[in-house]
């Protein structure tokens, strides 16, 4: 499956100077991804109900399997969905009974009836808060409590063959929500419960959707830097933040192909990479990263660089 890699550098969103590590740069970037999953030998699809982890159908599941109609919906030349209220709609008319629920067994039934070529179900395994508290320690000296909430939603699809019945495959999609409160703690049923449950629904649904469809979605890159072209850096820096994306790609481009010590080239070496395979140019971004690992096979930084833009070079051959 082709899935190419259009960056829009910068944009709206600033680099900033990472305050745990001076000498790393993170640069959040746009990717505009093809769907993740190829979907393109199923046409009639049937989504049964999700449930939770008790396997009872939920109302928080049945919001899941909702989302997860949606995504297909968006491409109706495509597929044809049969949602809850299609299949409902379907059992009414062939007078049907069934216990309210369409588990899984009443969807491999209703799937052979309309003729779908796979049918979508699943369980929530996660959907639970937690909390840590820490101290702060102020300019004053004084300590506050921070009160820091996380808020995880986990839950595996399933993909069944309705004709057979069989598992074709199965993935866990997880999504966690991050909030913290000075001095605030947390207690499930506040306001605070209400709004990271919808919000996590609303991530989940998010990454979902890019199985699906054509997306959007926000890399964190991070920027090597080096004394001997450190200015120039923070110089690429100020020009993305004043919207000037190409200045900054020049000078982090002309940086690189400077006369450096071994140890600042190859970091110049990898900062360009970075920016190439952004830009959806993986093959000239594997030899710059090849160029860096080769010359110190220890970095973990240079070999996950190397093995990404390698990987996403055989992505997109595939997809020719």
């Amino acid at each position: 499956m082709k899935r190419l890699l259009h960056a829009s550098i910068f944009g709206s969103l600033a680099l900033f100077a990472s305050p745990a590590a001076a000498q790393v740069l993170e640069l959040p970037i746009k990717l505009k991804t093809n769907a993740a999953r190829d979907w393109s030998k199923y046409h009639k699809i049937a989504i049964g109900d999700f449930v939770g982890q008790d396997r009872s159908v939920t109302p928080r599941a049945l919001d899941i399997s909702e989302k997860v109609g949606q995504a297909f919906f968006k491409q109706p030349t495509q597929f044809t969905v049969f949602d809850r209220n299609r299949l409902e709609g379907i059992m009414k008319e062939q007078k049907i009974q069934h216990s309210g629920a369409f588990d899984e067994s009443t969807a491999v039934q209703l799937g052979k009836l309309i003729g779908a070529d796979l049918m979508l179900v699943g369980r929530v395994q996660q959907d639970q808060v937690s909390n840590s508290n820490n101290n702060s320690r102020m300019p004053s000296g004084m300590r506050i409590a921070v009160n820091t909430t996380y808020y995880v939603l986990t839950v595996n699809v399933m993909l069944i063959d309705p004709k057979t019945g069989a598992t074709i495959d199965q993935f866990p999609i997880e999504t966690s929500i991050k909030d913290s409160k000075v001095g605030v703690a947390f207690t499930p049923g506040s306001p605070q419960h209400s709004v990271m449950q919808m919000n996590a629904l609303n991530d989940w649904a998010a990454k979902f959707d890019c199985m699906v469809n054509p997306c959007e979605t926000t890399e964190i890159i991070k920027l090597k830097s080096d004394p001997s072209f450190k200015k120039d850096l923070e110089s690429a820096v100020a020009r993305a933040n004043v919207d000037e994306p190409e200045e900054a790609v020049r000078i982090i481009k002309e940086v690189q192909a400077r006369e450096l010590k071994p140890a600042a080239k190859h970091k110049a070496t990898y900062n360009y990479g970075l920016i190439l395979l952004a830009q959806g140019q993986c093959k000239e971004a594997l030899v710059l990263f090849k160029e860096a690992y080769l010359a110190y096979p220890d970095s973990e930084d240079y070999k996950e660089a190397f093995d990404k833009a390698k990987g996403q070079c055989s992505l997109e051959d595939k997809g020719k």
